[in-house]
């Protein structure tokens, strides 16, 4: 019989074990550069506000704050250290002196490309975008280009998701380059580092007729 005296079944139905998927290696990939891409806007973003809070500017509206992680004191870290460097001030005079009425996507894409011709990227090149773009910003914001400044920033974080978050996932991701080693804390280094890439902004922009 199918059933015992006492009624029940003798053959309970058992459902099937469901065993845990394992990704697979392009999965693995897609997911990785997906969080890639996802902190590099992060990381970029939360420093502007950062930044603009500093100089007593409100963000670009509609712009929300993500949640601060690990990677963000890393990045807080080495920016205020190199906030304290004589690259610094040569970063925002180089910012003071960009023609913002000749800004525009194409050029500025390309300026900012020339900081990674090579394609490599360091701490000391991190830096000098960040505050360079932020700079940019604050001076747009300063003078009225509210359009201009909500560009700016649009523009910095397309050029972080492609160029950048591409030169980041080389090295072996966020933690790998922020985590590395202080290099900001060798002053000369950084001048000489900053100096030769504001050189290359330089001269690209003397070449585009960009600088004021």
């Amino acid at each position: 019989s199918r059933y015992s005296d006492s009624g029940g079944s003798d053959h309970l139905y058992s459902p099937p074990t469901q065993r845990r998927r394992r990704p697979y290696v392009g999965e693995q990939d897609f997911h990785r550069d997906y969080n890639d891409l996802e902190q590099g806007e992060r990381l970029y973003r939360n420093f502007l506000r950062d930044q603009l809070h500093q100089s007593n500017l409100s963000p670009p509206r509609g712009d929300s704050l993500f949640s601060a992680d690990s990677l963000e004191h890393d990045l807080a870290s080495l920016a205020e250290r190199f906030s304290r460097s004589e690259g610094r001030e040569q970063v925002r005079e180089r910012a003071e002196a960009v023609d913002l009425s000749t800004l525009n996507s194409e050029n500025f894409n390309s300026l900012l490309t020339e900081l990674f011709h090579d394609g490599g990227i360091t701490q000391e090149r991190l830096l000098v975008l960040f505050f360079f773009c932020s700079d940019l910003t604050i001076r747009a914001c300063r003078e009225g280009l509210t359009s201009l400044c909500r560009k700016i920033t649009l523009w910095t974080l397309a050029f972080v998701r492609g160029t950048v978050t591409a030169s980041v996932r080389i090295q072996g991701g966020w933690s790998r380059v922020l985590r590395g080693r202080m290099r900001v804390e060798d002053a000369a280094m950084v001048l000489g580092t900053t100096v030769a890439l504001l050189t290359i902004l330089y001269f690209y922009y003397r070449r585009s007729r960009i600088w004021s």
